[in-house]
């Protein structure tokens, strides 16, 4: 897959990560929800990187979650919105490969083979209304809300 094709693959609808205060014992990791829009964008993203052969990436813009987003999963916590998003896969990697750094509100979240399979999952789940589950690994879990 020509690298122009991720490039050009514009974030569209709403996508939302947060975290929640000090990763309360309950709520640990990231929490992840998105519009059916937003869910298309990353199913899109996730389809175009599974075709590609050697590591991709993309860099987008994410949306404060909703009040109405924010009680689906019931923290009553202060919610920490991320406020970009880096998706990476790395087909060289490990397939259980799952890493996920915050920098001041910059998330990247690197992933291989296994753990894309897992995260397309998490967003057909948030479009069908039956998340509530994370990916887990050896970093900080990342969990899908609708």
């Amino acid at each position: 897959m020509p690298l122009s094709e991720i490039e050009q693959w514009n974030n569209r609808g709403r996508v939302s990560v947060w975290h929640y205060e000090g990763f309360p014992r309950n709520y640990p990791g990231y929490h992840l929800n998105a519009d059916p829009d937003g869910c298309e964008f990353l199913k899109g993203l996730a389809g175009r990187f599974r075709s590609s052969c050697f590591p991709v990436g993309k860099s987008f813009k994410l949306v404060a979650p909703t009040a109405v987003q924010l009680r689906v999963p019931g923290c009553r916590v202060k919610c920490v919105p991320a406020v970009r998003l880096e998706l990476r896969y790395r087909p060289d990697a490990p397939e259980d490969h799952w890493l996920i750094e915050d920098r001041e509100g910059h998330l990247l979240i690197e992933m291989g083979l296994s753990k894309l399979a897992e995260f397309e999952r998490g967003i057909d789940d948030i479009l069908r209304r039956t998340g509530d589950w994370a990916i887990h690994g050896n970093s900080r879990s990342l969990w899908f809300w609708w």
